[in-house]
This record gives C-alpha cells, sequence and structure tokens, in this order.
C-alpha cells in the first residue's frame, strides 16, 4: 500500500498545474505502469 500511496505522492507533483482529475489519472497511470513513450523533449 506505500508504494502505491508513493506513485500517487509522485503523480501529483509531476501533474501540478493540470487542471481535472482526468489528467492526473492518467499521470498516475503512466508512471504505475512504467511506459517508456520516448517523448521528444
Amino acid at each position: 500500500m506505500e508504494g502505491i500511496n508513493s506513485l500517487v505522492q509522485a503523480a501529483k507533483a509531476k501533474a501540478r498545474g493540470y487542471r481535472s482529475t482526468r489528467n492526473l489519472k492518467a499521470i498516475v497511470y503512466l508512471l504505475a505502469g512504467k511506459l517508456d513513450l520516448n517523448l521528444p523533449a
């Protein structure tokens, strides 16, 4: 449970400035899934 909490807290920090909880959920899923999308910087 603590691992999930730390993922959500990290997602909140990265999602700061997003306007909806939908976007926050998307960030949580991306972090939890450990996806590597190779997006340009």
